[in-house]
């Protein structure tokens, strides 16, 4: 059965067992122990790993390292002064991101724009993703899609195919809409349109 902790299996005289697919690493140091953790774990998981390094709050441990298992995030969100129940949001986070179409695309494509300087950042940022609107490298799907956005539907784009420039559309619409273009693709901020000034940067890009 899925839950919203994951997948959970009832054995005859046994508790519940969730299967754990790993988002991040920790190691983490004590005086008394070295323990890695996979994450997202229960409460009860990480209460284990406490009795494990013979601590009462993950305070009294020192994370070593931190890895993620989706490699581009290792890249985009920072690692360091991370604590333990913040990462382990954060791999919640990204589980349920995995199981929505393209949806950590969007989220790499908000990261690589808007460059957290902590996890705890990156984890506003994962948590307001709908804020944002993300489309495919494409400038005449955008044109489209700008179309779509003020009332015209298919069978309207469908016969003006042909005799209207929709790339040009999208490039110029990019612009007033302040979007961004990264390696995943095409992002909008919704609240706020990125600047001018670091649109232009990207346009230059384009060009």
């Amino acid at each position: 059965m899925y839950t919203h902790a994951g997948y959970v299996l009832r054995k005859q005289d046994a508790e519940p067992i969730r299967e754990n697919a790993e988002k991040i690493r920790l190691d983490l140091s004590s005086t008394q122990a070295q323990v890695s953790v996979s994450l997202p774990a229960l409460k009860e998981e990480l209460e284990r790993v406490k009795k494990l390094l013979g601590i009462d709050c993950f305070a009294e441990a020192a994370i070593t390292r931190i890895s993620f298992s989706v490699s581009n995030l290792n890249e985009y969100i920072p690692t360091t002064g991370v604590c333990v129940e913040d990462a382990n949001e954060m791999a919640w986070v990204i589980e349920g991101m995995q199981l929505e179409d393209r949806e950590l695309m969007k989220y790499l494509s908000v990261l690589s724009v808007e460059q957290p300087e902590t996890l705890q950042e990156a984890l506003h940022y994962a948590m307001n993703l709908d804020d944002y609107e993300h489309f495919s490298d494409d400038l005449d799907a955008y044109g489209k899609a700008v179309l779509r956005r003020i009332g015209a539907d298919d069978e309207l784009i469908d016969t003006i195919d042909g005799y209207m420039d929709f790339e040009r559309l999208g490039e110029d619409a990019m612009v007033e809409d302040g979007v961004r273009r990264t390696e995943f693709g095409l992002i909008r901020r919704y609240s706020s349109p990125f600047s001018e000034e670091t649109h232009t940067l990207e346009m230059e890009y384009l060009s």
